[in-house]
């Protein structure tokens, strides 16, 4: 995502409000300095005072908004807007021109490539994939534990696993994914439905009962209703 460019923007080094550093580029806006902190092994936030030896990288024309969270080591790339009260954690990477809706969360690890609109009070969790030109919804949630927290937690942690949206798939207003799904490229799926296997076939899929179906239904249909182009 980063290109041989990019390094060579940066002009300005800033510290958080704990205490930390991230670099920036000088066009970002940061409306009030967001928060840096660091994970413990406990996954709990702890704020880092008087420390700068981890580092978050901002890029040109990012807008982050008030009381939002950015972990150690996450990168977010030009013309990304994250809203008030997002959070981002560790070692996740989202691309140029995305946003990020007011009460969202990004666990850790996760990628979100170019043009992405996640919107209001998502769950994206942890070892997600999310390529380009992806609509997330208001209220989606995916998933990544099979095991709901039971057995040994060793074999759990190696096993965890997000879903995988390929390029311009569409999640309605609510939806559930999964655990380890993919959902390939021309996917639609209708607000509220619970995706509980991949979606290997282009098309518009509506809840039916507990789970999606595809509908009759075509996703080029769908997307000349909008008026929309979907890549």
């Amino acid at each position: 995502m980063m290109n041989d460019n990019d390094t060579d923007e940066f002009s300005e080094e800033c510290g958080a409000e704990d205490g930390g550093v991230f670099t920036k580029h000088p066009s970002a806006r940061l409306h009030v300095l967001p928060s840096f902190g660091k994970s413990s092994n406990r996954g709990d936030f702890i704020q880092l005072r008087g420390f700068n030896t981890y580092r978050s990288t901002i890029y040109s024309g990012v807008i982050i908004r008030p009381q939002a969270l950015i972990y150690v080591n996450s990168i977010i790339h030009k013309d990304t807007f994250v809203g008030d009260q997002a959070i981002i954690r560790e070692f996740t990477e989202i691309g140029e021109n995305c946003i990020i809706g007011a009460g969202s969360i990004i666990e850790n690890n996760c990628y979100i490539g170019n043009n992405v609109r996640i919107m209001t009070r998502c769950y994206i969790c942890a070892y997600s994939q999310i390529e380009d030109n992806c609509f997330i919804g208001p209220g989606v949630v995916t998933t990544n534990d099979e095991f709901l927290g039971q057995g040994d937690p060793v074999i759990r942690r190696r096993k965890r696993c997000g879903p995988h949206l390929k390029a311009g798939v569409c999640l309605g207003a609510g939806v559930t994914v999964l655990p380890g799904l993919q959902i390939i490229s021309g996917v639609v799926v209708g607000a509220g439905g619970v995706v509980t296997k991949s979606l290997i076939k282009p098309g518009v899929y509506l809840s039916q009962g507990s789970a999606v179906t595809l509908s009759n239904s075509s996703t080029e249909k769908w997307v000349k209703k909008i008026g929309g182009i979907l890549e």
